[in-house]
Protein backbone atom coordinates (compact mmCIF):
# COMPACT_ATOMS: atom_id res chain seq x y z
CA UNK A 1 0.00 0.00 0.00
CA UNK A 2 1.93 3.10 -1.16
CA UNK A 3 5.15 0.95 -1.14
CA UNK A 4 4.79 -0.44 2.04
CA UNK A 5 3.60 -3.95 2.81
CA UNK A 6 0.40 -4.49 4.71
CA UNK A 7 -1.82 -7.22 6.23
CA UNK A 8 -5.15 -6.39 5.33
CA UNK A 9 -5.46 -3.06 3.31
CA UNK A 10 -9.41 -2.87 3.79
CA UNK A 11 -10.41 0.24 5.42
CA UNK A 12 -6.93 1.90 4.28
CA UNK A 13 -6.32 5.20 2.35
CA UNK A 14 -3.51 5.40 -0.16
CA UNK A 15 -2.52 6.48 -3.66
CA UNK A 16 -1.42 3.18 -5.16
CA UNK A 17 -2.16 -0.82 -4.20
CA UNK A 18 -0.22 -3.92 -5.91
CA UNK A 19 -0.12 -7.25 -4.59
CA UNK A 20 1.51 -10.24 -5.86
CA UNK A 21 0.51 -13.08 -7.53
CA UNK A 22 1.37 -16.58 -7.24
CA UNK A 23 0.27 -19.28 -10.04
CA UNK A 24 0.10 -22.76 -10.34
CA UNK A 25 -1.09 -24.64 -13.50
CA UNK A 26 -1.53 -28.48 -14.10
CA UNK A 27 -2.11 -30.28 -16.56
CA UNK A 28 -5.72 -30.62 -17.95
CA UNK A 29 -6.20 -34.14 -17.59
CA UNK A 30 -5.08 -34.00 -13.95
CA UNK A 31 -8.09 -31.12 -13.22
CA UNK A 32 -10.93 -33.13 -15.07
CA UNK A 33 -10.19 -36.27 -13.60
CA UNK A 34 -10.33 -34.94 -10.37
CA UNK A 35 -13.64 -33.31 -11.36
CA UNK A 36 -15.02 -36.39 -12.45
CA UNK A 37 -13.84 -38.12 -9.50
CA UNK A 38 -16.28 -35.20 -7.73
CA UNK A 39 -18.85 -35.90 -9.50
CA UNK A 40 -19.56 -39.78 -9.44
CA UNK A 41 -19.75 -38.90 -5.65
CA UNK A 42 -22.41 -37.21 -6.19
CA UNK A 43 -20.50 -33.98 -5.39
CA UNK A 44 -19.85 -30.81 -7.28
CA UNK A 45 -16.70 -28.40 -6.68
CA UNK A 46 -16.79 -25.09 -5.59
CA UNK A 47 -13.15 -24.63 -5.69
CA UNK A 48 -9.57 -25.99 -6.33
CA UNK A 49 -6.44 -25.42 -4.45
CA UNK A 50 -3.13 -27.10 -4.25
CA UNK A 51 -2.17 -29.50 -1.36
CA UNK A 52 0.48 -27.25 -0.61
CA UNK A 53 -1.77 -24.37 -0.62
CA UNK A 54 -4.16 -25.85 1.34
CA UNK A 55 -1.98 -27.48 4.04
CA UNK A 56 0.16 -24.46 4.86
CA UNK A 57 -2.96 -22.11 5.19
CA UNK A 58 -4.19 -24.44 8.07
CA UNK A 59 -0.62 -25.08 9.74
CA UNK A 60 1.14 -22.24 8.88
CA UNK A 61 -0.84 -19.18 10.53
CA UNK A 62 -0.50 -15.67 9.27
CA UNK A 63 1.46 -14.37 12.79
CA UNK A 64 3.79 -17.35 11.92
CA UNK A 65 4.84 -16.09 8.43
CA UNK A 66 7.28 -13.29 9.08
CA UNK A 67 9.55 -16.50 9.80
CA UNK A 68 11.10 -17.79 7.08
CA UNK A 69 9.26 -21.85 7.26
CA UNK A 70 9.01 -24.82 4.75
CA UNK A 71 6.04 -26.91 5.08
CA UNK A 72 6.44 -30.67 3.91
CA UNK A 73 3.04 -32.70 3.52
CA UNK A 74 5.06 -36.37 2.71
CA UNK A 75 1.56 -38.13 1.67
CA UNK A 76 1.74 -41.86 0.05
CA UNK A 77 3.27 -40.65 -3.67
CA UNK A 78 4.01 -37.22 -3.44
CA UNK A 79 5.78 -34.64 -0.99
CA UNK A 80 4.17 -31.22 -1.25
CA UNK A 81 6.41 -28.11 -0.32
CA UNK A 82 5.18 -24.76 0.89
CA UNK A 83 7.42 -21.77 2.03
CA UNK A 84 6.56 -19.26 4.00
CA UNK A 85 8.80 -15.46 4.51
CA UNK A 86 8.26 -12.02 4.70
CA UNK A 87 4.77 -12.16 5.84
CA UNK A 88 3.07 -14.37 3.21
CA UNK A 89 3.48 -18.24 1.55
CA UNK A 90 5.87 -17.11 -1.21
CA UNK A 91 6.56 -20.66 -3.13
CA UNK A 92 4.89 -24.37 -3.74
CA UNK A 93 6.73 -27.38 -5.16
CA UNK A 94 6.42 -30.91 -5.50
CA UNK A 95 8.29 -34.03 -4.89
CA UNK A 96 7.47 -37.50 -6.72
CA UNK A 97 9.30 -39.50 -3.81
CA UNK A 98 7.15 -40.14 -0.54
CA UNK A 99 5.91 -42.75 1.87
CA UNK A 100 5.21 -45.32 -0.97
CA UNK A 101 9.04 -46.00 -1.75
CA UNK A 102 9.69 -46.89 1.93
CA UNK A 103 6.93 -49.38 1.54
CA UNK A 104 8.55 -50.65 -1.65
CA UNK A 105 11.77 -51.15 -0.11
CA UNK A 106 10.23 -52.89 2.70
CA UNK A 107 8.34 -54.86 -0.07
CA UNK A 108 11.58 -56.11 -1.77
CA UNK A 109 13.66 -56.70 1.29
CA UNK A 110 10.83 -58.79 3.05
CA UNK A 111 9.35 -60.44 0.24
CA UNK A 112 5.66 -59.20 0.96
CA UNK A 113 2.92 -57.80 -1.01
CA UNK A 114 2.34 -53.89 -0.69
CA UNK A 115 -0.60 -54.15 1.80
CA UNK A 116 1.60 -55.97 4.34
CA UNK A 117 4.85 -53.88 3.94
CA UNK A 118 2.03 -50.65 4.86
CA UNK A 119 1.05 -52.87 7.96
CA UNK A 120 5.19 -53.66 8.38
CA UNK A 121 6.11 -50.06 8.09
CA UNK A 122 3.48 -48.60 10.18
CA UNK A 123 4.69 -50.59 13.28
CA UNK A 124 8.17 -49.56 13.33
CA UNK A 125 7.50 -46.55 15.03
CA UNK A 126 6.65 -48.45 18.18
CA UNK A 127 9.70 -50.35 18.20
CA UNK A 128 10.03 -53.90 19.66
CA UNK A 129 9.63 -56.83 17.27
CA UNK A 130 7.77 -56.68 13.72
CA UNK A 131 6.13 -60.13 13.04
CA UNK A 132 4.65 -60.65 9.29
CA UNK A 133 3.81 -62.86 6.28
CA UNK A 134 6.00 -63.16 3.15
CA UNK A 135 4.48 -64.20 -0.16
CA UNK A 136 4.96 -67.68 0.28
CA UNK A 137 3.03 -67.78 3.71
CA UNK A 138 5.89 -68.56 6.01
CA UNK A 139 5.64 -65.89 9.44
CA UNK A 140 8.90 -64.01 9.78
CA UNK A 141 9.60 -61.74 13.00
CA UNK A 142 12.62 -59.28 12.94
CA UNK A 143 13.52 -56.15 15.27
CA UNK A 144 11.90 -52.70 14.16
CA UNK A 145 15.60 -51.59 15.00
CA UNK A 146 16.78 -54.01 12.12
CA UNK A 147 14.10 -52.96 9.52
CA UNK A 148 14.55 -49.44 9.89
CA UNK A 149 18.28 -50.35 8.96
CA UNK A 150 16.95 -51.83 6.09
CA UNK A 151 15.26 -48.27 5.22
CA UNK A 152 17.37 -45.96 6.10
CA UNK A 153 19.42 -45.81 2.54
CA UNK A 154 15.86 -44.87 0.93
CA UNK A 155 14.95 -42.18 3.68
CA UNK A 156 17.80 -40.81 3.02
CA UNK A 157 17.47 -40.32 -0.52
CA UNK A 158 13.59 -39.02 0.15
CA UNK A 159 15.01 -36.52 2.67
CA UNK A 160 17.85 -35.35 -0.06
CA UNK A 161 15.03 -34.96 -2.71
CA UNK A 162 12.62 -32.72 -0.48
CA UNK A 163 16.04 -30.60 0.82
CA UNK A 164 17.21 -29.94 -2.81
CA UNK A 165 13.22 -29.00 -3.36
CA UNK A 166 13.54 -26.58 -0.62
CA UNK A 167 16.49 -24.99 -1.33
CA UNK A 168 15.27 -24.12 -4.94
CA UNK A 169 12.45 -22.68 -3.41
CA UNK A 170 14.10 -20.72 -0.74
CA UNK A 171 17.04 -20.23 -2.39
CA UNK A 172 18.80 -20.87 1.19
CA UNK A 173 17.90 -23.67 4.18
CA UNK A 174 14.82 -22.06 6.18
CA UNK A 175 14.57 -21.10 9.97
CA UNK A 176 12.82 -23.94 10.48
CA UNK A 177 10.68 -27.27 8.44
CA UNK A 178 7.34 -28.54 9.55
CA UNK A 179 6.49 -32.07 8.34
CA UNK A 180 2.95 -33.33 8.26
CA UNK A 181 1.53 -36.28 6.55
CA UNK A 182 1.49 -40.09 7.01
CA UNK A 183 4.62 -40.38 5.43
CA UNK A 184 6.44 -37.84 8.26
CA UNK A 185 5.86 -40.43 10.48
CA UNK A 186 8.48 -42.63 9.13
CA UNK A 187 11.38 -43.40 11.27
CA UNK A 188 14.41 -41.22 10.65
CA UNK A 189 13.22 -39.18 8.05
CA UNK A 190 13.27 -35.94 10.27
CA UNK A 191 16.75 -36.38 11.28
CA UNK A 192 17.89 -37.05 7.66
CA UNK A 193 16.25 -33.99 6.29
CA UNK A 194 17.71 -32.21 9.22
CA UNK A 195 21.01 -32.84 8.04
CA UNK A 196 20.61 -32.13 4.46
CA UNK A 197 19.14 -29.15 5.29
CA UNK A 198 22.61 -28.23 8.03
CA UNK A 199 19.91 -27.69 10.95
CA UNK A 200 19.47 -28.60 14.21
CA UNK A 201 17.50 -31.78 14.60
CA UNK A 202 15.01 -29.71 17.13
CA UNK A 203 14.03 -27.46 13.76
CA UNK A 204 12.97 -30.51 12.17
CA UNK A 205 9.70 -31.73 13.60
CA UNK A 206 6.37 -33.46 12.71
CA UNK A 207 3.38 -31.53 13.25
CA UNK A 208 -0.20 -33.21 13.90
Amino acid sequence: LDGSAIGNPVGQRANTIETEVVATFLPRVVIDSLYSAVEQAGLTVQSLTLEPIAAGSLVISPTMRQLNLALVDVGAGTSDVAVAREGALVAFGMVPLAGDEVTECLCRELLVDFYEGETVKRRLRCGGEVTFRDVVGQTHTRSAGELVAVIEPTVREIARHIAEEIMGLNGKAPQAVILIGGGSLTPGLPEALAGWLELSPQRVAVRG
